[in-house]
């Protein structure tokens, strides 16, 4: 009895609810397309390349005469902090080198149980103490910001540096750069991108900062990079992570678009 009822006060409703339905569909529908219309999504570019800390070299402006790092690799060091001594002095450097080579020979000659050599030894002796103090012209230099000091393999003591030429690296670790040839024509300065480091969840956001034409290189800036960034970015430096950071994938925002247009413009 119930079910009939029902099926009568459907029946004679019919029209109306149908009504009501189609309505409903049709305001959703238009609902829909004026969200699409208004609501904007970004357009990406991706672009692929090396992620480094920001790095600054310790180079001298003439021939240098290197002594010795003052610093440990991956000591982290304090602005103005003393890292290295060089010689840039001709003299000076022409000095130390004739004082080492002079040491050597006395180590040399001392090591001669013999006694055959002892004229020579003494002779040795008396140039090395006929020498002017080694430190009269030596140079300490400090380290222009502080970060994590890294000494260079292929620098060793009485090696003369050309000028120009790294002597040391200091990394700030809170400021990371992408680096990639990958460029789209698309990507301009200040634009807005992200990336993730193999084996990080958290997403660094940062901005493109050089664009250089014609190779379309691109250099991507991440400003105040989280804990968990630095100390992978150290490990990859400094320790023993095998975790490659040279092909970390990067999106960058190079527009916006409606996403009416997005789902139903033309492909390209």
């Amino acid at each position: 009895m119930l079910t009939t009822r029902l099926r009568q006060w459907f029946l004679k409703r019919f029209i109306v609810i149908s009504e009501i339905i189609g309505y409903a569909l049709s305001a959703a529908v238009g609902l829909g397309i004026l969200y699409s219309v208004f609501v904007e999504v970004e357009i990406l570019t991706k672009v692929k390349g090396e992620l480094r800390p920001s790095c600054m070299e310790i180079k001298e402006g003439a021939d240098a005469l290197f002594i010795e790092y003052l610093a440990a690799s991956g000591e982290h060091v304090a602005k103005g902090q003393p890292i290295l001594r060089v010689s840039v002095d001709d003299a000076s450097k022409r000095s130390i080198l004739l004082r080492h080579q002079l040491e050597e020979a006395v180590a040399s000659l001392e090591s001669d149980s013999s006694g055959e050599s002892q004229a020579s030894l003494e002779d040795a002796r008396r140039a090395l103490a006929a020498l002017p103090p080694a430190e009269e012209k030596v140079e300490t230099l400090a380290a222009p910001c502080g970060g994590f000091f890294q000494p260079l393999a292929g620098v060793r003591e009485n090696d003369v540096v050309p000028a120009g030429s790294a002597l040391a690296r200091v990394y700030d670790m809170s400021v990371l750069r992408l680096d990639s040839v990958q460029g789209d024509a698309r990507i301009a300065d200040g634009q807005e991108a992200r990336a993730v480091i193999p084996g990080m969840q958290e997403r660094l956001v940062g901005q493109v900062s050089v664009i250089m034409a014609p190779s379309n290189h691109v250099s991507i800036s991440f400003q105040d990079a989280p804990q968990a960034a630095r100390e992978i970015m150290f490990a990859s430096l400094f320790g023993k992570s095998e975790e490659k950071l040279d092909a970390v994938e990067a999106e960058v925002v190079v527009g916006h678009q409606s996403l009416f247009k997005k789902m139903f413009g033309r492909r390209q």
